[in-house]
């Protein structure tokens, strides 16, 4: 699945609060951005995102990439986190009482940092 060229005021490609998981795998999320918050992927409920690509996502404030909300549990295994830019959290902005789990996960040259905890 492709996930690409969209906008939002959050989550400019995803937006998730669901309380059941959600499960990407195999897929690639670029080029999106939010005025607000998560370029990429807002996350407030349950996620999982494997072998998955988030690249040159954009945001005016946190997680280009990813933000992950104080209600949100995210797991990532075996993707790439790369060139997503953001004021916080480039890659992922996690913020406290987010659950977050990372395997063998390739988070790099993220600008505004690859991984922030925020309070």
């Amino acid at each position: 699945m492709r996930i690409n060229g969209n906008s939002a005021r959050n989550g400019g490609g995803l937006y998730n609060n669901s309380l059941r998981i959600v499960t990407i795998s195999a897929s690639t999320i670029s080029g999106n951005s939010a005025n607000q918050d998560g370029g990429g992927i807002y996350n407030a409920g349950l996620l999982a995102l494997a072998d998955t690509v988030l690249l040159e996502n954009t945001t005016g404030q946190d997680g280009g990439g990813i933000f992950n909300d104080r209600t949100g549990g995210l797991a990532l295994a075996g993707g790439t986190i790369r060139l997503n830019a953001a004021n916080r959290g480039g890659g992922i902005a996690n913020r406290a009482g987010g659950v977050l789990a990372i395997i063998a996960t390739d988070i790099s040259d993220n600008r505004g940092g690859d991984l922030v905890e925020l309070p």
